[in-house]
């Protein structure tokens, strides 16, 4: 096995890092040494400062390539690095009832931040995970998630796969 030397502490972005789920991955990840940028499209700034000097917040909008390539950009000028990326930004509305009721716009921008975010960010962060040996976590909470491997961060061959979590 070729292990690659880890220059810590490593660095994870985590998308809808404000709250919830993704606030609680940041959190574990702070506690385990870890520094974690916070993105969020509202309340970065507060999650970051409540998480402490490992974690800084960056204010993206997963669905707007422009801001995915500035964001990024940002978080390479300012850590240097990019060891890990989590996908957890997601939008639902439980008013929206059931599918025959739901309003196309809102379909529409559930497909753009839940599915497009996610290749967005991957997309455009696989050169610098590559470079780092990273890895890709997408997290969907719906019951009509479906498992899939979406990148490698590794040259073909190596066995390093990016994982897909479905709940």
């Amino acid at each position: 096995m070729n292990a690659r030397p880890i220059a810590s502490p490593r660095v994870t972005l985590i998308s809808g890092a404000a709250r919830g789920i993704g606030f609680g991955i940041a959190r574990r990840l702070v506690a385990d040494g870890g520094r974690v940028v916070v993105a969020d499209i509202e309340g970065a700034e507060a999650a970051a400062q409540a998480l402490g000097e490992a974690a800084r917040p960056l204010v993206l909008d997963v669905s707007d390539e422009a801001s995915v390539r500035a964001g990024l950009a940002s978080v390479l000028d300012t850590e240097g690095r990019l060891d890990g990326l989590v996908n957890n930004a997601g939008i639902s509305n439980p008013e929206s009832g059931p599918v025959e009721s739901l309003d196309r716009g809102d379909w529409e921008r559930w497909l753009a931040v839940n599915l497009t975010g996610a290749f967005l960010l991957a997309k455009h962060a696989l050169p610098a995970l590559r470079d780092a040996g990273g890895a890709i976590v997408n997290i969907a909470s719906t019951p009509l998630s479906v498992n899939v491997v979406v990148a490698s961060t590794q040259p073909a061959g190596d066995n390093h796969e990016a994982l897909f979590c479905g709940a």
